[in-house]
């Protein structure tokens, strides 16, 4: 009993789930799609359903990354609510703020295309705590 009424009430939020296992399942379980597949990603240190790509990518082809997207939308059944291209990148970008649209060099066309630079993997992970404010067990990769 003495120890409860010793505690600084000032200091407590009521308001403020623990952060907890249980709450860190419920909060993966609940993410729409899109952050589930880059929760995946992040996961397994390389970009899920991606062709042509090993490894955690400095860059790749916007189009890489919708069509792995795309690949994991339909895996799961969700066909009606997948994203168009342009939206992919902002959805991602809200749980990695450094994953940025660049354009590198001229291909054999002369064309200078846009891609996809990623932050390192380390970085992502961070960014990916910060946006569900929870530290996450990684594994090695």
């Amino acid at each position: 009993m003495r120890r409860l009424l010793d505690v600084d009430l000032g200091k407590v939020n009521i308001n403020e789930a623990p952060n907890t296992d249980a709450l860190l399942d419920q909060k993966t379980e609940s993410l729409p799609l899109a952050h589930a597949w880059w929760l995946t990603c992040l996961r397994q240190g390389s970009i899920v359903n991606a062709d042509f790509v090993t490894g955690w990518p400095e860059t790749i082809d916007p189009q890489q990354l919708y069509n792995a997207l795309h690949r994991f939308y339909k895996a799961h059944n969700a066909r009606a609510r997948i994203p168009v291209n342009q939206m992919l990148g902002r959805q991602i970008k809200l749980a990695c703020p450094d994953l940025k649209m660049v354009r590198l060099g001229r291909n054999a066309d002369g064309i200078q295309p846009y891609t996809y630079r990623l932050p390192p993997l380390a970085e992502a992970r961070a960014q990916w705590e910060k946006h569900i404010n929870h530290r996450v067990q990684w594994d090695e990769v």
